[in-house]
């Protein structure tokens, strides 16, 4: 999805396309398409959200990190999964509406589970595999 030259501008315009979508399903298949290129376009915005959220709930955990499973909603990647196991956070289990995305997050090794899940239109699952 991202464009050859892969400046700023380019993947701007990529975003924005996003706001286009005005159906659940088309903002799915914009995720499945984009995810090929997903991590390596959101870096040259300097996307900073993943390392703040994780730094955000690290400032404010005070159990042993290492034990505690982690629910990543809206999973994506697994940018978020990344930053928290670099600060000692061991498993997570992650959700995404995006089955493209939900594979890109697989091939990182992080998760011990992740399931597709609409956000909004299906409830979060419950059962999770051991």
């Amino acid at each position: 999805m991202s464009a050859n030259s892969n400046t700023f501008d380019s993947v701007k315009a990529v975003i924005l396309s996003a706001h286009k979508s005005t159906t659940s399903e088309e903002k799915v298949s914009f995720y499945n398409r984009w995810a090929e290129t997903y991590d390596r376009d959101v870096a040259v915005l300097d996307y900073c959200a993943p390392s703040l959220a994780a730094n955000s709930i690290s400032s404010h955990f005070n159990a042993v990190r290492e034990a505690t499973v982690v629910l990543d909603v809206a999973c994506g990647t697994g940018l978020v999964a990344k930053q928290m196991k670099k600060l000692g956070f061991g498993h997570f289990v992650g959700v995404d509406g995006s089955e493209a995305m939900l594979d890109k997050a697989r091939e990182t090794g992080l998760y011990q589970d992740l399931k597709q899940c609409l956000l909004g239109e299906e409830p979060l699952p419950v059962q999770w595999g051991n």
